[in-house]
C-alpha cells in the first residue's frame, strides 16, 4: 500500500507464488549436471566394454571350463562379501545403520561405477557416498569410512603382494625376470620408494615449519585464503576418521582381517582359471599374480574398464611365474572379462535400483518436484 498523487491510498494485491514443475535451469543445477555427465560417461564407457569384448571368444573360453565358470563367479562374490565387511567394521558407531546385504549393493554399485568411469575410483566413491546418504545422515562419517576402508585395503595389499614375494623367494621358487636385468628394474624402484620414505619422514617431522615458510610467501597466503573453506573440511573429515578408528579397535582388527580375506579370495580366482586350463600352480603365486595385475589395473584407472591394461598385466605377471603360451593367458584375459561382464550387468542394475529408491524417498508428498518463480 502506497500514497497516491491525488492524495488517496492505492492498494496493490499482493503476489502469488505459483507452484510450477521445474524446467530449465531448475533441472540441470550444478549437481545434476555433474550426475548426467556421469551418468553419459559411464554408458559410453560400457559401449566401449562391451564392443571390445570378443563373444566368440568368450563362448568358447566358457566352453572350456564348462560349469567351472559358476565357481568363478561364486569366488569373485566371496571375495565381494569379504570386502564389504571390511567396509562395515571400518563405520564406528554408524555400523549398524545399514545391513550387510544393502552396504553390499551400494559397495558393488560404487565399484562398478569406479571401473567403467573415466575419473576411475573418485566417481565411484562419490556414488558411495551418495547412495548410502539414504541411511547414513552423516556425510562426514560416511567420507570418513570410505577413507578408512580404503587406507586399510590398500595397506593390506602391500603386505600380502611383499609378504608372498617373501615367501617365494624363501622357498626358491624359479621366477622368470621376463628377459630383464634385474638391476635394470630393481635399483630405480627401490631409489624411488627411500626417496618417497625420505620426503614422508621430513614432511611429518617439519610440517610446521614447512607450513611458515610457505605462508610467508604472497602466494602462500594466497593459497591457503583460496583452500580455507576445502581444509577446514579436510579437518572435519580427519577428525571423524580418528573417531572411527578409536570408537573400537576390536573393529578395526576385524576389518583388516576381512580385508586381507578380500584378497585371498580374489586371487583363488586366478588359482582356479589356471587349474581349468591345466596350469598347476600354488596359491602363493596366484596371489602375486593377483596383487601384481591389480597394480597394472590402478596405473591405468583412467582408462574404461581398464582394456588391454589388465590384458597387460595378466600376460606380464603370468610370465613372472614362467606361464608363457599365450593360450593361457589370452583365455585366462578372456574368463576375467567374462566373469566381469556378470558383475558389471549386477552392479548397473543394483545402482539403478538404489538410485530409483533414493529419489524417490526425496521426493515430496505429492510424489512432485516443484520450484518457485
Amino acid at each position: 500500500m502506497q500514497l497516491g498523487s491525488t492524495g488517496k491510498y492505492l492498494f496493490r494485491r499482493p503476489q502469488k507464488i505459483i507452484r510450477v514443475p521445474c524446467i530449465g535451469s531448475c533441472l540441470m543445477t550444478p549437481m545434476k549436471l555433474i550426475k548426467v555427465i556421469v551418468a553419459v560417461s559411464v554408458i559410453v564407457s560400457l559401449v566401449i566394454f562391451i564392443r571390445a569384448t570378443d563373444y566368440k571368444e568368450v563362448i568358447i573360453s566358457i566352453k572350456k571350463v564348462g560349469y567351472n565358470f559358476i565357481i568363478l563367479i561364486l569366488t569373485t562374490g566371496v571375495a565381494y562379501i569379504f570386502g564389504t565387511l571390511s567396509w562395515k567394521y571400518s563405520m564406528g558407531k554408524h555400523l549398524a545403520d545399514i545391513s550387510l546385504r544393502r552396504l553390499f549393493q551400494v559397495r558393488h554399485a560404487g565399484e562398478t561405477i569406479s571401473l567403467l568411469n573415466p575419473m576411475g575410483i573418485v566417481g565411484g566413491e562419490a556414488a558411495k557416498v551418495q547412495l548410502l546418504g539414504s541411511y547414513i545422515r552423516n556425510k562426514k562419517a560416511i567420507v570418513a569410512s570410505i577413507l578408512v576402508s580404503r587406507a586399510i585395503m590398500i595397506i593390506s595389499q602391500l603386505f600380502l603382494f611383499f609378504l608372498t614375494a617373501t615367501i617365494l623367494f624363501i622357498q626358491g621358487v624359479k621366477m622368470d625376470t621376463i628377459n630383464l636385468n634385474a638391476e635394470k628394474w630393481v635399483l630405480p624402484i627401490g631409489i624411488v620408494v627411500v626417496l618417497v620414505i625420505i620426503m614422508l619422514v621430513v614432511g611429518v617431522t617439519y610440517k610446521t615449519r614447512l607450513t611458515g615458510m610457505i605462508r610467508t610467501t604472497k602466494q602462500g597466503r594466497q593459497l591457503a585464503f583460496k583452500t580455507g573453506a576445502l581444509r577446514l573440511k579436510l579437518k572435519e573429515i580427519y577428525a571423524e576418521t580418528i573417531k572411527l578408528c578409536r570408537y573400537s579397535r576390536k573393529a578395526v582388527i576385524l576389518a583388516v582381517v576381512f580385508a586381507l580375506l578380500h584378497w585371498i579370495a580374489g586371487a583363488f580366482e586366478f588359482y582356479f582359471i589356471l587349474h581349468f586350463l591345466g596350469v598347476k600352480i600354488s596359491i602363493q603365486q596366484a596371489l602375486l599374480i593377483d596383487m601384481g595385475v591389480i597394480f597394472f589395473k590402478a596405473a591405468g584407472a583412467f582408462i574404461p574398464g581398464q582394456i588391454g591394461i589388465e590384458e597387460l598385466g595378466n600376460k606380464m605377471m603370468l610370465s613372472v611365474i614362467g606361464v608363457h603360451e599365450a593360450g593361457i593367458w589370452i583365455s585366462a584375459s578372456i574368463l576375467r572379462r567374462s566373469r566381469q561382464l556378470v558383475w558389471i550387468a549386477f552392479g548397473a542394475c543394483i545402482y539403478f535400483f538404489l538410485d530409483k529408491n533414493r529419489l524417490s524417498t526425496s521426493q515430496e508428498p505429492n510424489g512432485s518436484t516443484f520450484c518457485k518463480s
